[in-house]
């Protein structure tokens, strides 16, 4: 993306940002809200600026034992999955099968398909299985 368009981008972002938060805080005058605002958030905002700027120490070392211990809840949660009744065995599985699984069958996951073929049927193309985990871990990540 060209220099130019990012910084025009940046700055109507900025223009709007502000132009919510003034409206906002409008609203929000002489609330409740206001003092938990003003008695926590702004307090820590000096903190968040400290992080933002200068960065964030990670330990390596348990970031590995977070990962390991995602894997085997990962594991554990596929191992579930396929002991419900309606999901055969994964050598058995044919994109019908996967179709059912994800899409159709009663008892199974029952998702929202992310895409659809040229037929209007529920897709299970890898494009749209990609995008189908991608938007799982936004989910997680938000609820974690």
């Amino acid at each position: 993306m060209p220099l130019g368009d990012l910084c025009e981008g940046n700055a109507t972002d900025t223009y709007f940002t502000l132009k919510i938060y003034d409206l906002l805080m409008n609203q929000m005058e002489d609330t409740p809200v206001m003092k938990l605002v003003d008695r926590v958030l702004m307090r820590t905002i000096s903190r968040f600026a400290e992080v933002e700027y200068l960065g964030l120490d990670v330990d390596t070392s348990k970031l590995s034992m977070i990962s390991d211990s995602i894997d085997d809840v990962n594991m554990e949660i596929e191992d579930r999955i396929y002991s419900l009744e309606a999901v055969k065995p994964k050598d058995a599985l044919t994109g019908h099968d996967l179709l059912e699984i994800l899409y159709t069958r009663e008892g199974a996951l029952e998702l929202y398909p992310a895409g659809h073929t040229e037929k209007d049927a529920p897709s299970t193309a890898e494009p749209v299985l990609t995008k189908m985990l991608s938007q799982i871990n936004e989910e997680l990540e938000k609820r974690s």
